[in-house]
């Protein structure tokens, strides 16, 4: 018992345990905190700590993910009221501080890179629909470079060809508005300035082409060549303006999202962990004190049974020879 106290002991000696714990604020912004949690626990987090601290040589493991593993059996986070908690438990007090500090600088990176905002999921659909209509775009423009070089070019008159440009770009731009109220609409939005300012907007747009389309009579006059002519000029004007108004959406939400981004603040940096209790040692300590009790108990039981075997004459002789052997005296 007294052997497996002494191992206990150093055991609890050699396997120190130290927690070191970072408090992440965020200041006020649309970005819910159970958002911000799940990337703190993210493998996007998880491959940002293992690139920028080499986890592999900080565990003084040969593999990065098994480090990687290693520190996420460590590693808790939780909310608690304004702010949220990340703790590491280990067995290294400098280890512990580097990883804790950590957390926060990255997750600022992290929270600019990836879409969590309302606005920057409004961009994404901004930006998904650019592609198609840049691609859209180039097609009728190049349709109409080829009719103004043909032999047979003969463009209508310039009031004809300039209210045709004029009604395309305003259609255009009812398109933009409608889209920016769409991608709004599942928000519960109606309320709000912006989204009451697009309302209004896309009224004035309808009132201007509604007094536009009045006088399309003049469309008339020109030749059926003329005609098809005009029509790639309404497609490549439409496309056009929809692709800069489109360019110009994307550019203002970027702008946007940054009123949105919530700034990640600490208290402080942590640079002397905590140092607690583990539960290692005891569990040596009991392993150790049962090894014991079952070592004694079979010496015991052995001695015993040697014993009655000297009582007995017919085992002399052989435990004289086995004294003799053993060089007992």
């Amino acid at each position: 018992m007294i052997t497996a106290l002494i191992i206990g002991i150093n055991t609890r000696t050699s396997l120190k345990n130290y927690k070191a714990s970072i408090q992440i604020y965020l200041t006020e912004s649309s970005i819910p905190k159970e958002a911000v949690l799940s990337l703190i626990n993210s493998k996007s987090m998880g491959d940002s700590l293992m690139k920028r601290l080499e986890l592999g040589k900080l565990y003084n493991i040969a593999s990065d993910k098994k480090a990687l593993n290693q520190l996420l059996n460590s590693v808790n986070s939780s909310i608690q009221n304004d702010y949220i908690t990340v703790t590491i438990n280990d067995s290294d007090s400098s280890r512990a501080v580097k990883l804790t500090n950590a957390y926060p600088k990255i997750l600022g990176s992290l929270v600019e890179k990836f879409a969590i905002t309302e606005t920057s999921k409004r961009r994404l659909i901004f930006e998904k629909s650019l592609l198609g209509i840049k691609k859209t775009f180039e097609q009728s423009e190049e349709r109409l470079i080829d009719t103004q070089h043909s032999p047979d070019y003969n463009p209508p008159e310039t009031m004809v060809v300039e209210m045709v440009k004029k009604t395309a770009a305003l259609k255009a731009r009812i398109a933009m508005k409608e889209l920016e109220l769409f991608t709004m609409a599942s928000q519960d939005m109606a309320k709000y300035p912006s989204y009451l300012r697009l309302e209004s907007e896309l009224n004035d747009l309808w009132s201007e082409f509604s007094r536009i389309d009045l006088s399309k009579g003049i469309i008339t006059k020109v030749s059926l060549k003329q005609l098809e002519y005009l029509r790639l000029i309404r497609d490549y004007q439409y496309n056009e303006t929809r692709y800069e108004q489109l360019v110009k959406v994307i550019e203002k939400s970027k702008i946007d999202e940054l009123d949105e981004l919530p700034v990640i603040r600490t208290i402080s940096s942590i640079e002397q962990p905590e140092e607690t209790a583990s539960s290692k040692p005891l569990i040596y300590i009991v392993f150790s004190s049962a090894l014991s009790f079952i070592i004694i108990v079979l010496w015991a039981l052995f001695v015993e049974a040697f014993r009655n075997a000297k009582n007995d004459p017919k085992n002399k002789v052989q435990i004289e020879s086995f004294r003799r052997a053993m060089k007992w005296r």
